[in-house]
């Protein structure tokens, strides 16, 4: 099963996704230690990193999932999952 993945597919969405998190990192920090301040009453730099970290570790568990059922029965229920 696994030997038909694409391997540069996988590969150039991996480093999208890598280079998606360091921009979130690099852009998030002053609100996201405003925004924890002012909930937890101490601050933390990463919270929208780790957010989106959490939202991108479930994305690729789902990809995951779903890779591994066979695509006949996604042919078959297509109609009735649209």
């Amino acid at each position: 099963m696994f030997r038909r993945i694409d391997l540069l597919l996988l590969g150039i969405t991996v480093v999208l996704t890598l280079f998606g998190l360091a921009m979130i990192a690099s852009v998030s920090v002053f609100e996201s230690y405003q925004l924890t301040t002012r909930l937890y009453g101490e601050g933390s730099n990463s919270f929208y990193l780790w957010r989106t970290f959490l939202h991108t570790v479930m994305g690729m568990a789902a990809l995951f999932t779903t890779m591994m059922i066979p695509y006949h029965f996604w042919e078959r229920y297509a109609k009735v999952m649209y």
